[in-house]
């Protein structure tokens, strides 16, 4: 199947539900050589919003042209790509795995 697709037979799904929030969530983890003697990081990143009720947008893939997130009145697909990128589930938890990595100053 398509995106397109995916997003279609999403949104049926979703007809005549009222409650629309939804999230995408991304977790990363980090393992370091033994001789750091740390145990397996994980870092997570949230981004929340709400599922519009049809696509809108020629941006980004998957599901991006019906997730709205909160603060927003655009779904991730009409945001440009360094709006989506400051916001986004994924750049979240890659803003932590950084900081982790710069803090255990790991280049």
């Amino acid at each position: 199947a398509t995106y397109q697709d995916n997003v279609k037979k999403f949104l049926k799904l979703l007809e005549g539900i009222a409650n629309r929030q939804a999230r995408f969530r991304c977790v990363c983890a980090v393992a370091l050589p033994d001789s750091y003697n740390l145990p397996l990081k994980i870092f997570e990143g949230v981004c929340s919003g709400v599922i519009a009720d049809k696509p809108k947008g020629e941006s980004g893939f998957g599901y991006d042209p019906v997730f709205i997130p909160d603060g927003f009145d655009k779904t991730f697909a009409e945001l440009s790509p360094e709006e989506k990128n400051k916001i986004s589930h994924r750049a979240k938890a890659l803003i932590k795995v950084k900081e982790f990595l710069n803090q255990m100053n790991i280049k």
